[in-house]
């Protein structure tokens, strides 16, 4: 599994939203790593930060909130 190293979060808007946004900036191709998917425990996005294009932040679970509210349910077909 190819992943990408980002940097250590920004401990000041770590700290003034009580741990709740980690934002890290992207660090390049010299940062990407091949490991053993075996070893991986979980996955977060990294998506850019609205106000700082130059830093992302992690998400958990991006988007299931979306189709949870939704209200639309597709019945899965297996053909």
């Amino acid at each position: 599994m190819l992943v990408s190293n980002y940097s250590p979060p920004n401990l000041e808007l770590l700290r003034h939203s009580h741990g709740t946004l980690w934002t890290c900036q992207y660090q390049g191709a010299e940062e990407l790593l091949v490991v053993d998917v075996k070893l991986v425990h979980s996955v977060v996005t990294m998506a850019p930060l609205p106000f700082d294009q130059e830093k992302y932040f992690v998400g958990e679970k991006i988007g299931l909130e979306v189709t949870a509210l939704s209200g639309i349910e597709e019945e899965d077909i297996i053909a």
